[in-house]
């Protein structure tokens, strides 16, 4: 695993909902989960971050709560370490979209700015 991905999937899961990189889910892996899009950009630009907030509910409530908690811990921005140096993570515009998945499975779509500092 990259420092990259290492990063990511430590932010992800710190959480308190398992979280896995899209395509990694395991068959056996249950609702509620967060699923992320790895990525190891050029550095020398910003990449662009996605991830998905899923439960199994008639409610968005705990999407939208943990979607909330996300945004918190974000803030104006957030220096996690990664390797040598550290990602900058920023909320994206918009930060947080519903995605229909059926009546009893929710979901919210979060866009993320990545940039790394050395």
């Amino acid at each position: 695993m990259t420092a990259t991905a290492a990063a990511l999937y430590s932010f992800f899961s710190s959480f308190g909902w398992p979280a896995y990189a899209e395509n990694t889910i395991p068959i056996n892996a249950e609702l509620p989960y967060i699923t992320y899009s790895p990525v190891e950009p050029d550095w020398r630009d910003s990449a662009i971050l996605q991830a998905r907030i899923w439960d199994r509910s008639t409610s968005y409530e705990a999407v939208n709560d943990k979607a909330d908690q996300i945004a918190e811990m974000i803030g104006e921005g957030l220096r996690i370490p990664a390797g040598r140096g550290f990602i900058w993570i920023s909320k994206g515009v918009p930060f947080a979209q519903a995605m229909s998945a059926s009546s009893d499975i929710k979901s919210l779509y979060l866009n993320m700015t990545l940039q790394s500092l050395t």
